[in-house]
């Protein structure tokens, strides 16, 4: 029996809804930064913090900049793992729904495709972007 086989499709998908569901909201958060992203080679501006930065805050700053630094860096983890996708389609629904954060409705205005065909997409997507991140949950009994 193949790895792909030995997964349990379904929560599968679920766990990489729920992980692109927080990467959306994160980016979200993080996108008035004006930081650097990389999307298949695509950049914005980025504002590194430096080792001077570091010394001339308290504790409590530090932390604070750590803890956005860990937020960056999964951000730029799951924007790796979006720039792996080769469907184009895949691409494109992620990228609308996790990053410009539009609804269904307007997913398949943009997309100009049918509802069941932007289910069939999103599942594939989601599935794909589970092997990418790791999250992919095998069936209990094999």
């Amino acid at each position: 029996m193949s790895y792909i086989d030995r997964l349990d499709r379904k929560r599968s998908i679920q766990a990489a809804r729920h992980e692109m569901n927080h990467f959306s909201d994160l980016y979200k958060m993080h996108e008035t930064y004006d930081d650097s992203y990389r999307i298949r080679g695509v950049s914005c501006n980025c504002e590194l913090i430096n080792m001077i930065n570091y010394l001339n805050y308290d504790s409590r700053e530090i932390n604070k900049i750590e803890r956005r630094d860990r937020q960056i860096e999964e951000i730029q983890k799951v924007l790796k793992a979006i720039s792996k996708i080769r469907k184009e389609k895949e691409l494109e629904y992620i990228f609308y729904k996790y990053i410009q954060v539009k609804s269904n409705e307007e997913i398949e205005e943009v997309m100009k495709i049918k509802r069941r065909t932007r289910e069939r997409i999103s599942s594939d997507a989601l599935f794909t972007m589970a092997l990418l991140l790791n999250v992919e949950v095998f069936f209990e009994n094999m």
